[in-house]
């Protein structure tokens, strides 16, 4: 029988720790009301990179390997090589395949540097079903 290293066991320790403090049961409220969780805190999505800068027109196209849903209005950040921040975005609707575009709010973005959004959940309200029932549901296929 294979040993396992300590490392994978640290690993496994944390993360089974960490799933474990997320769990949550959705509590009437006192007072009538719906039910409802706290909202899970806010995260930071990376988005892509800066590929092209057009300082004069004040935009950026940004190249993202991830194939992300952003709403125009969204404030994106920019992070350079060391992590400092250079710049904050607005997300545009103009969209090419990959590339997204975004108009220079402040800063001053550098191509090559980072794109980031802060992603807050909406949280779940409602003592319903946890599934819908209807003809819109959504349907796992295996």
């Amino acid at each position: 029988m294979q040993a396992i290293p300590p490392v994978c066991r640290l690993t496994l320790v944390l993360l089974l720790a960490g799933g474990l403090g997320g769990c949550r049961t959705l509590k009437k409220e006192s007072d009538g009301g719906e039910a409802s969780t706290p909202a899970p805190a806010s995260s930071t999505l990376p988005v892509g990179t800066v590929h092209h800068i057009d300082g004069t027109a004040g935009f950026v196209l940004i190249q993202s390997s991830r194939s992300l849903q952003i709403e125009p209005g969204t404030i994106l950040t920019t992070y350079g090589e060391q992590g400092e921040v250079t710049a904050r975005l607005e997300v545009s609707p103009a969209r090419k395949g990959s590339f997204l575009t975004a108009d220079i709010r402040d800063g001053a973005p550098k191509k090559g540097d980072r794109a980031t959004m802060e992603h807050s959940p909406r949280p779940v309200v409602g003592g319903g079903p946890a599934f819908p029932s209807g003809n819109d549901a959504v349907q796992v296929l295996e």
